[in-house]
C-alpha cells in the first residue's frame, strides 16, 4: 500500500497537465502508453508501461471528494549474452479522497501483482508476489484509527546446479491501528504460513510453519492492557545420507498484563532408532510436563509435576486409587487400596495389620510399651488399686517349633516419704 500510494504522484501531475482547470470539479480519463525497444550487439531490451486513469476532482488539487481508479502495467524483457530476464509488474488501485496525500478518511483498495523469470548459465529463477490490500485512512503513515487488511502471497522457485529451492509464503493481516508499530489499543490478527522445500547434493529438507496470531496492544513492549494469544506450528522433514529427522512442534501461547502461559507439543522421530513425545507447559516460568522416550534398547516416561493423580471415569469426584504429591514439604505416594504381589520394605509404619502368614527372621521381635496410670502423676489415692493389661499375644504352636516370650517392665510405688523403683522379667520358653 505505501508503494502504490507514493507512485501516484506522478500520475497526478500527469492528469493535471491534461486537464483545463476551472474553478469547478473536474471528469478526466486517460490512457498512456510508453514503448521503448533496443538492440545492440550485446543487449536486446523491449518495455512497455501501460496506465489506464479515470479520476473525478481536481488533479491540482485533490481532496477528500476525489475519486481516483487507475491500471498500472509494467512489462520488460531482456536478452544478454549471459542472461535472460522477463518481469511484469500489475496494479490496479482504487481511491476515495487524496491519492498524493492520504489522510484518516482516506478510502483504498489495491491488487499489485509482480512476477520475475530469470535464467543464467547457472541459475534459473522464477518469482511471484500478490498484494490485496484494503485501508481506510494513511496507508503511508497509520494511526490508531486506520483500519487495515491485507492478503500476501509470495512464491519463489530456483535451480542451480547443485540445488533446487521451493518456497511459498501466504500471509493474512487486520489491523485496527498501526500495523507496522503498534501502540497501546492496536487490534491485530494474523495467519502466516510458510513453506520450504529444499534439495541438494547433501540432503533432503522440507519445513512448514503455521502461525495464527490475535493481539491487543503491542506483545513485543507489553503494557498494561495488552492481550496476546497465538498457536504456531512447525513441522520438518530432514534427509541426508547417514540420519533422517521427523519432527512436529505445536506452541500455544497467551500473554495478558506481563502473564505468559504456554502449552508445547512435542513430536520427534530419529534415524529410525529413536522417538521422543512430550508436553511442556510454561505458566510465568514454571515449567511442568510428561515425556515419553522411545529407543532401540531402552523407553522411558518422565513426568515433571507437583502432583500425580489417577481417577476413574466411573468415580470422577471420589477419592483417587494414586495419588502421588508434596505434604508438608515431603513427596509422598498416596495409595486407597493396594495388591502387592511381592515387596521388599526397608522400613514402615503401619498403624493396623493383618497377616495371613507371618516369617519373622531369627524369631526377633521387639515391643516396647509405657503406661502412666494418671497423667503426670503415679500416686495412687488411698484404699484403691488398679492393674493394666499391657499386651496380650495369641501364639499357636506346633510340637516342633520353639517359642520364646520375653516380657519385662518397670514400675514405681510411693506412699508418703517412701519411693520404691522395681521391675520384672518374664520368660517362658516351649518347645519340643
Amino acid at each position: 500500500a505505501k508503494g502504490v500510494f507514493q507512485n501516484m504522484s506522478d500520475e497526478m501531475a500527469i492528469l493535471a497537465s491534461l486537464s483545463e482547470l476551472t474553478d469547478v470539479q473536474h471528469s478526466i480519463a486517460s490512457i498512456r502508453e510508453e514503448r521503448i525497444t533496443r538492440q545492440s550487439e550485446d543487449e536486446a531490451l523491449a518495455s512497455q508501461v501501460l496506465n489506464i486513469s479515470a479520476m473525478i476532482g481536481d488533479p491540482t488539487n485533490p481532496g477528500e471528494d476525489t475519486v481516483y481508479a487507475a491500471i498500472n502495467i509494467e512489462r520488460t524483457a531482456r536478452a544478454t549474452k549471459d542472461e535472460a530476464l522477463a518481469s511484469e509488474i500489475n496494479t490496479l488501485s482504487a481511491v476515495i479522497g487524496d491519492p498524493t496525500n492520504p489522510g484518516p478518511n482516506t478510502v483504498y483498495a489495491a491488487i499489485k501483482t509482480e512476477r520475475t523469470a530469470r535464467a543464467t548459465k547457472d541459475e534459473a529463477l522464477a518469482s511471484e508476489i500478490n498484494t490485496l490490500s484494503a485501508v481506510i485512512g494513511d496507508p503511508v503513515n497509520p494511526g490508531p484509527n486506520t483500519v487495515y487488511a491485507a492478503i500476501v502471497a509470495e512464491r519463489t522457485v530456483r535451480a542451480t546446479k547443485d540445488e533446487a529451492l521451493a518456497q511459498n509464503i501466504n500471509v493474512l493481516s487486520a489491523t485496527i491501528g498501526d500495523p507496522f508499530n503498534p501502540a497501546p489499543g492496536t487490534v491485530h490478527a494474523a495467519i502466516k504460513n510458510e513453506q520450504t522445500a529444499r534439495a541438494n547434493a547433501d540432503g533432503a529438507l522440507a519445513t512448514n510453519i503455521n502461525n495464527v496470531v490475535a493481539s491487543i496492544g503491542n506483545p513485543a513492549s507489553p503494557a498494561p492492557g495488552t492481550v496476546y494469544a497465538a498457536v504456531r506450528t512447525e513441522a520438518t522433514a530432514r534427509a541426508n545420507a547417514d540420519s533422517a529427522l521427523a519432527s512436529n512442534v505445536t506452541t500455544l501461547q497467551t500473554k495478558v498484563d506481563g502473564n505468559t502461559a504456554s502449552v508445547q507439543q512435542i513430536m520427534q522421530s530419529v534415524d529410525g532408532i529413536k522417538a521422543r513425545w512430550g508436553v511442556r507447559l510454561d505458566v510465568n516460568g514454571r515449567v511442568t510436563g510428561l515425556e515419553l522416550l522411545g529407543g532401540a534398547d531402552q523407553t522411558a516416561m518422565v513426568f515433571k509435576v507437583d502432583s500425580f493423580i489417577i481417577q476413574t471415569p466411573d468415580n470422577p469426584n471420589g477419592t483417587p486409587p494414586f495419588m502421588l504429591g508434596t505434604v508438608n514439604g515431603r513427596t509422598q505416594v498416596v495409595i486407597k487400596d493396594a495388591f502387592i504381589q511381592d515387596a521388599a520394605i526397608s522400613s514402615a509404619k503401619i498403624k493396623t495389620l493383618a497377616v495371613g502368614t507371618l516369617h519373622i527372621q531369627d524369631y526377633a521381635v521387639t515391643n516396647t510399651m509405657y503406661v502412666e496410670r494418671w497423667p503426670r502423676s503415679w500416686e495412687t489415692p488411698a484404699d484403691t488399686s488398679w492393674s493394666v493389661n499391657l499386651v496380650t499375644r495369641a501364639v499357636n504352636v506346633k510340637s516342633a517349633d520353639t517359642v520364646m516370650v520375653h516380657a519385662g517392665g518397670v514400675f514405681q510405688f510411693k506412699s508418703g516419704s517412701y519411693d520404691y523403683h522395681g521391675g520384672f522379667v518374664l520368660r517362658l520358653y516351649a518347645g519340643a
